[in-house]
């Protein structure tokens, strides 16, 4: 509805602004147009100036010449009335025949404010007489009886705008009245088309000039529930799959583990064959890892794997993981540093403290994965503002900032195959990211303070 009442602003806006810019066109071109026309002050002007052109002499008066040629380029004709007598006593070559050479009181007002026998006529004043010009018939129409009332001038304004209001209003109201009908249909449309991302479905009435659009809108509502029934479908089916898959595997897979684990044990065996047992043994735990992993990754996304959280502290669920990497860590390959501040045993976040540590714990396994020479590993805690941090790092290959960008947008984060022919990345740190969401956080990669690789969960704190 926000976006609709936007777009009923916009386009009464636009209205506006159209309304207003046609205005002062027309009224731009209307000046031009009658600028030469209105209020034309050309002809008292050249009276005032003939006036003061006019000079006496010993045997009368004479007009400048310059002055004379430009009212005969005109076709104007001029006559001078002496003050005393109101006897013309001075004339241009050109004055009709039908102009009187000499004047009442009554003759020269009329003929100062507008004719003389149909000449338009102005007058130049004079100590000692009139001026007066007559221009040719029709070129001027002027207008004897200018009076106005001194509150209607004041008042002009304010009834401008009185007009130019109700002018837009009734435009307004006729743009309303013509688009009523698009309007009513923009509603529904509008909010058909917000409820399409939520995944809701629409049916939007197809009326009025928008129907076509509304048709749309409903045809691709359709189609988008279509395909998240077979997207639901397709999960459900994928969840049941790896469910099942899982089961399978788990029954052979704990009697190869546990025939390896005997074989290498066996003195009877010949060294090269223990260490062939030991190969598979390694290589079956690593089957059983991957199988438990995707387990739970399946299940932490389709929300199936119910999370025990409650309030604990962060230490021990991260020292616990510690530890079991340490005792697995025989051959003292894989030396780890633990550094955290002493505040960190009062660190305390909501979480599920097995899935925690098993998080954790496969990034330690990424570490041997990748490692198998062995390298430096220091597990920390950090706090960042809200967020509680668990960074795993470590000294060996490490990867560049292009490869850990890939991995990133990877979402299965398989990657290039060894020289064995495993994995590089598999779903070890799926299942770390997965846990950090699951728990309201995040996972971070990058590159390790070490020269290695940088693993940091990111989970909110409460303290």
């Amino acid at each position: 509805m926000k976006n609709l009442l936007r777009l009923i602003r916009r386009f009464a806006g636009l209205l506006m602004l159209s309304v207003l810019l046609l205005l002062a066109v027309n009224v731009v071109v209307l000046w031009k147009f009658t600028e030469k026309s209105m209020t034309n002050g050309a002809p008292y002007t050249m009276a005032g100036e003939a006036a003061r052109a006019l000079r006496r002499e010993a045997d009368g008066y004479a007009m400048d010449t310059e002055i004379e040629k430009e009212l005969e380029s005109q076709d104007i004709w001029a006559v001078f009335v002496e003050e005393e007598s109101r006897e013309v006593v001075w004339e241009t070559e050109n004055v009709p025949a039908d102009i009187p050479h000499s004047y009442t009181l009554s003759e020269v007002s009329w003929l100062t404010r507008g004719y003389l026998n149909d000449y338009p006529t102005y007058t130049g004043e004079r100590e000692d007489g009139l001026l007066i010009l007559g221009y040719p018939k029709d070129s001027f129409w002027k207008h004897m009886y200018p009076s106005y009332d001194y509150d209607s001038i004041i008042s002009l304004p304010r009834t401008a705008l009185a007009v130019l209001a109700v002018n837009v209003a009734v435009l307004f109201f006729i743009y309303l009245a013509a688009n009523r009908k698009m309007m009513a249909s923009l509603g529904p449309l509008a909010e058909g088309i917000q409820r399409l991302p939520r995944g809701e479905p629409v049916h939007v009435q197809p009326r009025g000039l928008l129907g076509e659009l509304a048709e749309s809108v409903n045809t691709t509502s359709e189609v988008l529930e279509t395909q998240r029934r077979q997207l639901r479908r397709k999960e459900k089916a994928r969840g049941e799959w790896i469910a099942g898959v899982s089961h399978d595997i788990r029954t052979p897979l704990t009697m190869i583990i546990g025939y390896a684990d005997q074989l290498q044990e066996n003195p009877a065996l010949s060294e090269k064959e223990r260490k062939k047992a030991g190969a598979i043994l390694h290589q079956g735990q690593r089957i059983r890892d991957l199988v438990s992993d995707l387990n739970l990754v399946s299940r932490l996304e389709y929300q199936m794997q119910p999370l025990k959280k409650k309030e604990e502290y962060l230490v021990p669920a991260v020292r616990q993981a510690v530890a079991d990497f340490l005792n697995l860590d025989v051959e003292g390959r894989y030396p780890l540093e633990w550094n955290a501040p002493e505040e960190a045993s009062g660190w305390r976040a909501e979480i599920d403290a097995p899935l925690i540590q098993r998080a954790v714990g496969n990034l330690l396994q990424n570490v041997r994965n990748h490692n198998e020479e062995g390298c430096a590993v220091r597990v920390s805690l950090l706090r960042e503002s809200m967020s509680l941090v668990i960074r795993v790092e470590d000294g060996g290959k490490g990867m560049s900032p292009e490869e850990t960008e890939a991995l990133e947008k990877t979402p299965h984060y398989m990657q290039a195959e060894e020289a064995d022919g495993t994995l590089r990345h598999g779903l070890g740190l799926l299942t770390v990211r997965q846990t950090a969401r699951a728990h309201g956080g995040e996972l971070r990669l990058g590159k390790s303070s070490l020269g290695g690789f940088r693993a940091d969960i990111l989970l909110p704190a409460l303290s």
